[in-house]
């Protein structure tokens, strides 16, 4: 089937797709030609081997929506916008003021105390990674350990000091 087939065969999911997304701030005229647009790059690069067609088409054409959903966002922030519908917490709330400031200087310090009682470089590099957000598995493979060892090592850390302690 060529691509111009599997189009105009599949132009009622465009349509679909374009529907669900009827409550967002863009245009109904916008989001069927946004929706259009993910039908035609999903006949295009469709490989039946995969899946069926609506279904990789339904995924491109969300991927599509939500592109110009997060174009959109990025373009017309405000401080006054709310940041989810469940709570109503506006964007100026979330910027710190000088108390959260000097908070996050007590922690920078209380790090460095911490990183000052560790027997030794890998200790320290594990707590420089755990800080950062990495997981266990994550750090095991930057210092070439078990996982085991370094949960073993962060049970140990979290023991000695306050900050890691949840």
């Amino acid at each position: 089937m060529t691509n111009e087939e599997l189009f105009n065969e599949n132009i009622k999911l465009a349509y679909y797709m374009a529907k669900k997304y009827s409550n967002v701030k863009i245009e109904k005229e916008d989001l069927i030609q946004i929706a259009l647009l993910g039908l035609w790059k999903a006949a295009k690069s469709y490989n039946s081997d995969k899946v069926k067609f609506s279904s990789y088409a339904g995924k491109v054409i969300q991927n599509e929506i939500n592109y110009e959903l997060r174009k959109k966002r990025i373009s017309t922030i405000s401080l006054n916008d709310t940041v989810t519908n469940t709570e109503r917490i506006c964007i100026e709330d979330l910027i710190p003021d000088k108390k959260d400031m000097l908070n996050e200087i007590e922690n920078k310090e209380l790090v460095q105390q911490i990183k000052q009682k560790a027997k030794n470089d890998t200790e320290r590099r594990i707590i420089d990674a755990y800080l950062s957000g990495k997981k266990v598995k994550q750090i095991a493979k930057e210092l070439g350990v078990s996982r085991q060892w370094i949960y073993y090592k962060t049970q140990k850390i979290k023991e000695k000091n306050i900050i890691f302690n949840e």
